[in-house]
């Protein structure tokens, strides 16, 4: 059974993802686009995550079906499985120098829109992260980043995590993103619905 995500619209991709390698938990990870339009990357992009949104607008695009993998993180051979670890990728329009600063109205749209429907789809606990880093907090560009997670740490992660912290990889997207924010924002929204 495919999992489409009712919030989303569904998009034709060019690629349609991969089955799954591995078995375990699932895992969240965030990008960020570093332009400020989605233009045609949802239907052209070489190395498509599952997902596409652009807040500021209100779009919400779904590729591939999150029971198969998508293809947005380096996996250098005799390396662990980045793509193939059950791991959901969505590619956000923003950029990575100055998350920190967006709007409450943004993060609210990030939290309720898009973090809690993905891991309510796949169980994944939206609770469960790695700190994320911005400019100035170490080199983040790197395979070698002290925010990396070890290959293990990656096997066994079912929470939420940025480019930033995947293993063998060099980007350092979304930033420095305010995630115990977006915790919060679930919760409250979580204690008026009961």
């Amino acid at each position: 059974m495919s999992i489409w995500l009712p919030e989303f619209k569904k998009i034709i991709s060019e690629k349609k993802g991969f089955d799954y390698t591995t078995q375990g938990s699932y895992r969240l990870v965030l990008h960020t686009t570093e332009v400020g339009e989605l233009g045609y990357m949802p239907t052209t992009h070489i190395n498509p995550p599952q997902l596409w949104v652009d807040l500021n607008k209100n779009i919400y695009l779904q590729g591939i079906p999150l029971d198969k993998a998508g293809y947005s993180l380096k996996h250098p051979s005799d390396t662990i499985d980045t793509n193939g670890l059950f791991c959901v990728q969505v590619e956000i329009i923003g950029f990575a120098n100055n998350i920190q600063n967006y709007s409450d109205e943004w993060y609210k749209k990030l939290a309720l829109n898009v973090v809690k429907p993905i891991c309510d789809a796949v169980g994944i606990d939206y609770q469960v992260y790695k700190e994320f880093k911005g400019e100035g907090e170490g080199l983040l560009a790197s395979t070698t980043s002290v925010n990396r997670m070890s290959n293990d740490e990656w096997a066994n992660f079912n929470g939420v995590c940025g480019h930033q912290h995947v293993p063998n990889n060099d980007h350092w997207d979304p930033g420095k993103l305010q995630y115990q924010k977006v915790i919060d924002l679930i919760k409250s929204s979580q204690l008026i619905e009961a």
